[in-house]
């Protein structure tokens, strides 16, 4: 019956050609918003883990109830109250450093950490900021006024840039001297560390945003953070704990807005599958007649409405995973979809086109061969 199906199909192709477009459009939109959603997860993961131990201390946002902003960057503070942050007992002050923070490059996600961040940090202070990352291009040190340290989205997808090269921020030119290699994380990703000084000079801003604190090993953070909270009860800590929860918070969003999406695209797959299988249907009614007078059974009649449901969903489906991978391509240099996410959306279109071809199937098998043939 196959066959059958396949030349009814031949025989009306700007339909089924429509049909599967739709289908693989809603397939590709599936497999780019599924893959986006477990990127953001792992950096969102990676981008709280770079600060384990650490903590960022900030003024209060000035909502009341107001969620966490991470990495706090509408926080405020005069460089004397930096100071006397980096003068709190049980901090490791090589591992400690105020931080003003500008973002040059807006949320891949909402209410997410910016793409790109610059970082203004004094000297010597740069892997209180980056961490453990390396780097196999450049230094990760700021040994002069015009030089930046960038992370590799910030280098090769932002400035598109390398080492030696040079980049505009705020109308000053800057010497690249550093790229750090690939990370999970967002921030070091996209950072742009930049001498404290300069960034307080460009960007018109005589204190910083945030004072980043270090405590000696994880377990004595919560101490340090205690002891910040009684010496400086007017300003707010944000411990490893608040950056998780932060981070949960601004996924739960994203996760629900894209998952409304993931499912609207589904519904108007089913929707148009269904159409389409009962237009195919509608118009066949004598065809189904005459196989129905030569013996066919209502079950095979009902088998072959369904294969046609499925062979579109498959072709669909296979065409949406080609566009998905040149939109991959083009937007991220790469295939980030994994086989387990391409297996769900193939199975669930193929359920789709079985669940749509129902009705109609289930109609055309219930057709009478006397009425049928009798039907114009």
């Amino acid at each position: 019956m196959i066959d059958i199906a396949l030349k009814n199909m031949w025989q009306r192709k700007t339909r089924t050609g429509l049909t599967v477009v739709a289908i693989a459009v809603c397939i590709m939109l599936f497999l780019v918003l599924s893959t986006a959603t477990g990127t953001m997860d792992e950096m969102f993961a990676a981008s709280s883990g770079q600060f384990a131990g650490q903590m960022f201390v900030k003024t209060p946002s000035a909502q009341a109830g107001a969620a966490l902003e991470f990495p706090p960057v509408s926080s405020s503070l005069t460089m004397e109250k930096a100071n006397a942050l980096m003068n709190v007992s049980g901090i490791d002050p090589a591992r400690s450093a105020p931080l003003l923070l500008v973002p040059q490059a807006p949320s891949l996600f909402q209410n997410g950490p910016p793409q790109v961040i610059a970082a203004g940090i004094p000297e010597g202070k740069e892997k209180a900021f980056y961490g453990d990352a390396t780097f196999g291009n450049g230094t990760g040190i700021l040994s002069g006024k015009d030089q930046v340290v960038l992370g590799a989205y910030a280098a090769y997808s932002h400035y598109k840039v390398n080492v030696g090269d040079r980049i505009t921020i705020q109308n000053r030119d800057f010497t690249v001297v550093g790229i750090a290699d690939e990370t999970g994380s967002i921030i070091t990703n996209g950072m742009v560390l930049i001498p404290l000084s300069v960034a307080q000079e460009i960007f018109n801003r005589p204190g910083v945003s945030t004072v980043l604190l270090t405590a000696p090993s994880e377990d004595k953070a919560e101490a340090v953070a205690a002891a910040v909270r009684d010496q400086f009860p007017e300003l707010q800590v944000m411990t490893q704990g608040d950056m998780d929860s932060t981070l949960d918070s601004m996924a739960s969003m994203t996760h629900t807005f894209m998952g409304m999406i993931n499912l609207t695209m589904l519904v108007v797959a089913g929707v148009v599958t269904l159409m389409v299988m009962f237009m195919s249907v509608s118009e066949r009614t004598k065809e189904f007649g005459m196989l129905r007078a030569i013996g066919a059974r209502r079950s095979r009649i009902l088998v072959l409405v369904l294969e046609e449901a499925v062979i579109v969903c498959i072709v669909g489906s296979v065409l949406g995973i080609l566009l998905s991978f040149l939109m991959m391509q083009f937007m991220f240099g790469g295939t980030l979809f994994s086989l387990e996410t391409t297996a769900k959306a193939v199975i669930f279109m193929t359920g789709i086109g079985v669940f749509a071809g129902l009705i109609p199937a289930y109609r055309s098998a219930k057709i009478q061969p006397l009425e049928a043939i009798r039907y114009e």
